[in-house]
């Protein structure tokens, strides 16, 4: 009898800082070239020392986000920058991937350079359009208090009635690229990229359907969260995601940070979600209770008078408001303690394109 095929371990190492679909696409990309994924995610000091600033989000962080992605099987926690045949034999690994932009040290060195003189290294193409670098520049753009302060948005009962009566074929489940995004090179990449993150878990007859909506920007551990509180109370897990020009009606003029359609490739890398849902209402209506066969709608438990609320009149659900433990330290305050080291390291808003 024949011996099972051993099963091609793959490695792929990363800082995965600001997570966004290029990260997902390279997870994705890696776990297609064998059977199983190992991600390395290295340590905040090594990206302090390597990279020359301190990660937008903590390693913690970062190590339960990577955990949370679909196609990774193991994480290794404070992977080595400069990685070794040694790191690959530690984990059964036969080789590492990488994208084929250049990666190195400190020192300037290749920090793959060990692994190729072994022929244990391999390559895929980066994902153009997006990276952690650039979502720091919109950033610096975002939180820059000499252009214009970020401004409430107005939640006021007659704009709420207004989206109410929204028709669900304004913000339906189908993508569509958001308007003011003249880059149609990069959203044709993106549909493309959404095309092979889809998930295959079809939903089954009897399956209890939640439904959670939200913006979703600039993902982090309190986003994962509360997906996953939500998603305990069914077994399939829609996710809608509130249309860049809503956001901006709650959050101000400079948000969303990351486009609706970002927004949306990063929340289909995760494991716990089933189906989204692009440019969502901000109201839960009767229309997409009916059309998506939702059973139970979530909701943050929230005291904030601006965040629209779903009705019960609105349709025959159950309504749950969750609570979630992680503490909500969102990506663009923590960026505003460093400020000071971005704009050092990639300038200041004035010379940002």
């Amino acid at each position: 009898m024949d011996k099972a095929k051993k099963p091609i371990r793959v490695y792929l190492d990363g800082c995965f800082d600001c997570f966004h679909f290029a990260h997902a696409n390279a997870l994705r990309q890696a776990r297609e070239l064998g059977d199983v994924l190992v991600a390395g995610v290295h340590s905040d000091g090594d990206i302090t020392k390597h990279k020359g600033r301190t990660p937008v989000c903590s390693e913690a962080e970062r190590y339960r986000l990577i955990r949370a992605i679909k196609w990774v099987d193991e994480v290794v926690e404070s992977a080595s920058f400069l990685p070794e045949v040694e790191l690959l034999e530690k984990h059964n690994c036969d080789f590492c991937v990488h994208g084929d932009d250049k990666s190195c040290n400190a020192d300037g060195t290749d920090s793959y350079r060990f692994l190729k003189e072994a022929g244990r290294y391999k390559e895929f193409k980066r994902t153009p359009g997006i990276s952690t670098t650039d979502i720091i520049k919109r950033l610096l753009l975002a939180t820059d208090d000499r252009s214009c302060a970020a401004e409430e948005g107005d939640f006021s009962e007659s704009k709420s009635s207004e989206l109410i009566q929204r028709p669900l074929a304004e913000a339906s489940g189908c993508l569509e690229i958001s308007p003011g995004i003249n880059r149609p090179s990069e959203n044709c990449l993106m549909s493309k990229c959404l095309a092979k993150f889809a998930s295959k878990v079809e939903r089954k007859d009897g399956d209890r359907a939640v439904y959670i909506a939200g913006d979703f920007d600039l993902f982090n551990e309190w986003h994962l969260e509360l997906l996953e509180k939500a998603r305990s109370h069914g077994d399939y897990l829609i996710v809608g995601v509130h249309s860049d020009e809503d956001v901006k009606t709650y959050r101000g003029d400079r948000f969303p940070v990351l486009t609706l359609l970002e927004r949306v490739l990063t929340l289909v890398a995760f494991r716990c979600v089933s189906e989204v849902v692009a440019g969502a209402p901000l109201v839960v209506t009767e229309e997409l209770i009916r059309r998506f066969r939702v059973d139970v709608v979530c909701q943050e438990k929230s005291e904030n008078p601006l965040q629209p609320k779903p009705s019960q009149d609105e349709g025959n659900f159950e309504l749950v408001e969750i609570s979630v433990d992680v503490e909500n330290f969102p990506i663009i305050e923590r960026f505003k303690r460093n400020r000071v080291v971005y704009t050092k390291l990639y300038g200041s808003p004035d010379g940002i394109s």
